[in-house]
């Protein structure tokens, strides 16, 4: 038998981990993150987090610097993020919470045609910073020529000519078209290609805070009770 108190000192060793100011960091990316927290992935994050009874504290950046903050450990957490090789090595991810779909758009008065994604690269292809297109892209040997980072400015480019094609998720692109006047949607051609059908996650720094997160985090989402992906 252990005495009690060996116990007891056992116990005061282990590392106390608190679920109460978990630092989540997020961007908009409508319709998915919105700064009311309304937006289609926020309304299943908040679901799980209360769940699985963690209090998030919101901290807003640009996503390029999120991702570095969650592998320096400044964030604990962040979504919606899509799985790569590299990403992998880096930080943590949740099981999957959400599906998407990436499309390539173009004008209809300078098509772009392809049906191998290295085939892009005779193109002028813009991309957005810190996504996980850019990473896909470079794998085929296609470099973007211009990253900024939102739909918007790429569409803008779009428009002027100085790019000829960019890499949207379906969802975004739906609700980035109201903005857009009736001449600029009738210009507008979506490849018949998909790019890439990525599963959305959650991500955390890979510590032992990160991992104890996570497992309850996982726990939620397979049970299904804040909703099936």
């Amino acid at each position: 038998m252990i005495p009690r108190v060996s116990i007891l000192i056992l116990l005061s060793s282990l590392p106390f981990i608190s679920f109460s100011d978990i630092l989540v960091g997020v961007d908009d990316w409508n319709p998915y993150v919105k700064k009311d927290r309304t937006g289609v992935i926020d309304r299943k994050v908040s679901c799980i987090l209360d769940k699985a009874g963690i209090v998030p504290k919101y901290k807003t950046y640009p996503w390029p610097r999120i991702y570095k903050m969650i592998e320096s450990g400044e964030l604990d957490m962040s979504y919606p993020w899509a799985k790569t090789p590299q990403r992998s090595s880096e930080v943590i991810f949740s099981y999957p919470i959400i599906y998407d779909k990436e499309v390539f758009v173009y004008l209809n008065s300078n098509p772009v045609s392809w049906s191998r994604l290295s085939e892009l690269s005779i193109y002028r292809v813009g991309a957005q910073i810190g996504y996980s297109h850019v990473e896909l892209l470079k794998r085929n040997n296609v470099i973007p020529t211009v990253q900024v980072r939102t739909e918007n400015q790429l569409m803008g480019m779009l428009f002027s000519k100085r790019i000829d094609t960019f890499p949207i998720n379906k969802s975004v692109l739906e609700k980035l078209i109201p903005s857009l006047t009736l001449e600029q949607v009738s210009q507008l051609e979506i490849s018949k290609y998909t790019l890439a059908e990525n599963s959305m996650h959650l991500i955390f720094h890979k510590n032992e805070k990160g991992r104890k997160i996570i497992e309850k985090v996982n726990n939620i989402i397979s049970s299904g009770v804040c909703g099936k992906i």
